[in-house]
């Protein structure tokens, strides 16, 4: 059995992030006593690195294959970011190819990641039907399959909680005194967004507040497709606005600081995704937090055991989000 980056650290006492920074050659500060008695260790131990036991043929499983949609997307990059926590902690190698949501991509990449590549793959995306089929794909490989990200197609997913985020955000405006809230929300026919909606009329339910569809507005999940819509924004007809993206919200935020429109003076502006540049924004801007690292530390760890098991999950580990309060709402004022 191959020595582990986590039996490393149990041996030496350090973490194993500290372990797999050493053995990774991390240019971090490292003390080289550390780095001296991790090394010895894993001398000593016969540690050999994931890529290079593939190469030898010592092992088919020391890699996780994983699929995104898009690789400049902050919360794909987070998930991808706690799955290469979860392989460096256990030893594994990490193979991320980006489909730019093209089926013939897709497909393509998955049947490069064969059994001799990888132990299993990890597929994220909002597109339900791209999903299935690469499901169906990597299980015709032989392979095991866990899918990251919106709603679960199968009960081997762990998810974000989409409704609980949409709640958390328009109940942090009722709360606040907003009775007129606006939504701008990314594709219609995706599931994410239905989700998130029936926890935004969740809310407003739970307040006595009417649903209005007025007060629904539709474009994506992008800045670029975001920014020409903002000036169309019947801005008189709500004191806040919930955008299912933070790239959304920037949107909003630059076009109406131009037009001399305050946040959160004028308007109140919540976001979605809790990304850093949220805090340089003025003011900062609240946001739902996913937990998108979390969501793929908790992946990777669970797609490695099972990889020794050949044990599915019997239902979906859900992530809960939480609400990031920065500076963005403020009570509205009804006199």
């Amino acid at each position: 059995m191959s020595v582990t980056i986590k039996e490393i650290a149990r041996i030496t006492g350090f973490s194993p992030a500290t372990v797999s920074l050493v053995l990774n050659n991390k240019p971090f500060r490292i003390a080289p006593a550390t780095r001296k008695k991790i090394l010895e260790t894993a001398k000593e131990l016969g540690y050999v690195k994931p890529q290079i036991r593939a190469s030898l043929g010592q092992s088919s499983a020391t890699n996780i294959g994983m699929l995104i949609p898009n690789v400049n997307s902050n919360i794909y990059s987070l998930i991808a970011s706690g799955v290469e926590q979860a392989c460096n902690e256990n030893g594994w190698g990490l193979v991320i190819e980006s489909t730019n949501n093209d089926a013939r991509l897709q497909k393509s990449y998955l049947y490069s990641l064969q059994p001799g590549l990888v132990g299993g793959v990890i597929i994220t995306g909002h597109f339900d039907a791209l999903v299935k089929d690469g499901i169906k794909q990597v299980q015709r490989q032989g392979l095991p399959c866990l899918t990251v990200g919106s709603q679960p197609t199968t009960n081997n997913a762990v998810a974000f909680d989409n409704v609980q985020g949409g709640y958390l955000a328009t109940k942090h405006l009722l709360s606040m005194g907003h009775r007129k809230i606006a939504c701008l929300i990314g594709d219609s026919h995706l599931q994410v967004v239905a989700d998130r909606l029936k926890g935004y009329r969740k809310a407003l339910d739970e307040f006595g507040v009417a649903y209005d569809p007025k007060l629904i507005f539709e474009s994506d999940f992008t800045y670029r497709h975001t920014f020409p819509l903002v000036p169309t924004l019947p801005i008189d007809q709500f004191t806040a606005l919930f955008a299912f993206s933070d790239l959304m919200a920037f949107a909003c935020y630059n076009y109406w600081r131009s037009q001399g429109i305050r946040i959160p003076d004028d308007i109140s502006l919540i976001g979605y995704d809790a990304t850093n540049a949220g805090y340089l924004t003025t003011p900062p801007l609240t946001s739902v937090d996913q937990q998108a690292k979390q969501t793929g530390y908790t992946a990777g760890n669970i797609l490695i055991e099972q990889t020794r098991t050949g044990q599915p999950l019997s239902k979906p580990v859900i992530i809960e989000p939480k609400l990031l309060i920065r500076q963005s709402v403020k009570p509205v004022d009804h006199h």
